[in-house]
């Protein structure tokens, strides 16, 4: 037998005896307290760097190792909601965590009562849940008055790509006005050469949303209308223009708003395909979203300063700098400077949830120096950020005022935008 394959073999039992020991760990705090499962998710392991890369949407896998339920879609008319329930893994001795699982979907009613929205068990529910109860909405959410108080004003949909997107603001008491554009600079002509941009001003108004459980608020649109009639064309300096309709907003009825925190193992597929954080294994603690059920449109809102979740931090040693770049959404980054030249070394990193300190990076350049152990800690206003950086291989960072033998702690400044290198 080849060297490879006896390594690859060594790999996958290593891989397979970690998965058992994360299950049954879960299966146990499950156990002990079945209500406590957004501890658990927030702080599972992730992947490493290198499957995370090719395998992003991999990382739910880990999820489904315990009975998870999403809710895809409620019915306020006849009070029923539609649930996607994935299974445990039957063979805890032999769990695959990269395979894909296959859901049930299934209704079940809802009451509501006490200000808020509960699921009531079926007996199908029941068992592919295994007795355990859906969480409820706690007296405090209930209690803190308008949910719209609390939400993000501003909420945008796109998809990061092709000159469009919608954004609305929300008020207080549930109205909004919004705004669609999509430009097409392709589709020019005598009279506007310079392209066509479609847009759509519109206002609405949603209901007070009320809670299905801690994470899920439940809405509906009393109304929405565009502030012009459709197809209506107009120039001006040499754009035309044609009035649309709210894009966002398709057959919308029943929103759902998700709440910071939010296990994403449990949100729609739909939902995340338009939200903007990726690569977490919770939503940040200053991101909501708005859900359209019918038209599988979701909004991203940010509520406050992002801290040090999308910020920016340079250090310098002599006449070297060092770049840390963090991002709750994507990757983040840790680039070390050659003293005229290009990138030396380039870590990326991915920041899973909130309170995670420690990472294993990975760098990603033509000259990869391998992996290395990374930790972050910030000072109170998020203005310094220290880092410890240890080489797995020992690559020399004494340019930057590290060990030669792969050793580097420096305490970097935060940094405005156009300050970056």
């Amino acid at each position: 037998m080849k060297k490879r394959n006896i390594l690859l073999i060594l790999i996958t039992l290593l891989l397979l005896i970690t998965s058992i020991t994360i299950f049954m760990k879960i299966e146990y705090n499950q156990k002990q307290d079945p209500d406590n499962t957004k501890r658990i998710l927030s702080n599972l392991p992730v992947l490493p760097v290198s499957d995370m890369n090719a395998k992003a949407e991999k990382i739910r896998i880990i999820h489904y190792a315990q009975t998870v339920y999403r809710i895809l879609s409620v019915d306020l008319d006849t009070m029923t909601a539609v649930l996607e329930i994935y299974e445990p893994q039957k063979d805890i001795k032999k769990p695959d965590i990269f395979r894909d699982y296959e859901a049930t979907v299934i209704e079940v009613p809802i009451v509501h009562e006490n200000g808020s929205y509960r699921l009531i068990h079926t007996k199908e529910s029941n068992r592919l849940l295994n007795g355990k109860p859906f969480t409820t909405a706690s007296g405090a959410l209930t209690e803190s008055g308008s949910l719209f108080e609390r939400l993000p004003e501003y909420f945008w949909f796109s998809s990061g790509a092709g000159g469009w997107g919608t954004e609305i603001t929300l008020n207080p008491d549930g109205t909004f006005t919004g705004d669609y554009h999509d430009s097409d600079m392709g589709d020019s002509g005598d009279g506007y050469p310079y392209g066509t941009l479609y847009v759509c001003h519109f206002n609405g108004k949603f209901s007070q949303p009320e809670p299905i459980n801690d994470d899920v608020y439940l809405m509906r649109l009393e109304y929405i209308e565009a502030d012009e009639e459709p197809d209506i064309v107009t120039y001006e300096d040499g754009i035309r223009y044609i009035t649309s309709t709210p894009y966002g907003f398709d057959d919308g009825d029943e929103f759902f708003v998700y709440m910071p925190d939010t296990p994403v193992s449990c949100l729609p597929t739909e939902f995340m395909f338009w939200c903007t954080t990726k690569m977490r294994l919770t939503l940040p603690t200053n991101y909501y979203g708005i859900y359209n059920i019918n038209g599988m449109q979701g909004f991203n809102g940010r509520r406050g300063d992002p801290a040090a979740y999308i910020a920016n931090y340079q250090y310098t040693f002599e006449n070297r700098d060092s770049v840390l770049w963090v991002n709750d959404s994507y990757s983040s980054s840790l680039v070390f400077w050659s003293e005229d030249g290009p990138a030396a070394i380039s870590l990326k990193f991915y920041w899973t949830y909130d309170d995670k300190r420690e990472f294993t990076a990975q760098d990603w350049l033509m000259n990869q120096t391998g992996d290395y152990d990374l930790t972050i800690s910030f000072n109170d206003d998020y203005s310094e950020a220290a880092v410890t950086v240890i080489s797995e291989e020992g690559t020399d960072l004494s340019p930057w005022g590290g060990t030669a033998d792969g050793t580097f702690t420096g305490v970097y400044q935060r940094l405005p935008e156009d300050r970056l290198r």
